[in-house]
């Protein structure tokens, strides 16, 4: 009889340490959930869809693995739906050519862990997609006259990402398989040549990757039930845009 009243005395002092844990791990993920700025999801955009960056001109795989391709559109009215779809400035003006140079970098592979039994968050449905940007958020910007010159970015640029709720940073990291707190190195260089008689005006953007994500709340008895979802863009190479007029 008294070792039965024992065992009930720990089962229960074992469910309050858990469900104690819990609060504890809930009221953390409420806490520690910070972003460097709010993304909304109709301000990045994915190169190369819904715009015309014209024809491939060359494609190259540097050792390092990285991989670098130039566009070319040089149809006036191509370039004229291209300047209006974007509100660019130069929308109207006689433009000679645009080039597109998109440089991809290798990243690590991910190591996603395995869900923690206590954690109280289940990041699910992930899809990750490549070359993504935010136009509003230049790197640098510079113009260029005959006989040209050469745009240098070396940079470290932080992961970004929003959810619609709160998310621990180590929950991000664990599920999604890298720092959500690291910055990434973005570095590359792209030579203009320009003709006499014309101005180049470069502008460079960080490209990222890009992993959406459904957001589930695990309880410790019943099921998971979908809570939110989420957007983290990481860092992973560099466009140019190159307006030649």
């Amino acid at each position: 009889m008294k070792l039965a009243i024992q065992s009930k005395n720990f089962i229960l002092m074992l469910c309050v340490f858990l469900l104690s844990t819990y609060v504890t791990v809930f009221a953390t993920s409420v806490q520690e959930f910070h972003s460097p700025e709010y993304i909304s999801s109709d301000i990045a955009k994915i190169s190369g869809k819904d715009e015309n960056l014209g024809n491939l001109i060359e494609l190259i795989q540097a050792r390092d693995g990285s991989i670098r391709e130039i566009y070319s559109l040089t149809d006036p009215e191509e370039i004229q739906r291209r300047l209006i779809n974007s509100n660019h400035p130069f929308s109207g003006e006689d433009i000679y050519e645009i080039k597109t140079i998109i440089v991809t970098s290798p990243q690590n592979e991910y190591t996603p862990t395995e869900e923690r039994i206590l954690s109280s968050l289940s990041l699910r449905n992930l899809s990750r997609s490549q070359r993504w940007y935010f136009p509003d958020r230049p790197l640098r910007t510079s113009s260029y006259v005959a006989p040209g010159g050469t745009m240098t970015i070396n940079e470290s640029v932080a992961v970004t990402w929003n959810a619609s709720v709160s998310v621990p940073l180590n929950v991000l990291t664990a599920q999604l398989g890298f720092s959500h707190t690291n910055t990434h190195s973005v570095s590359d260089a792209q030579h203009v040549q320009v003709d006499p008689g014309h101005r180049a005006y470069v502008t460079a953007w960080t490209l990222h990757e890009r992993t959406t994500f459904d957001i589930y709340r695990v309880p410790l008895i019943g099921n998971a039930t979908r809570d939110g979802n989420g957007r983290s863009y990481r860092p992973n190479g560099v466009r140019f845009d190159v307006i030649i007029r």
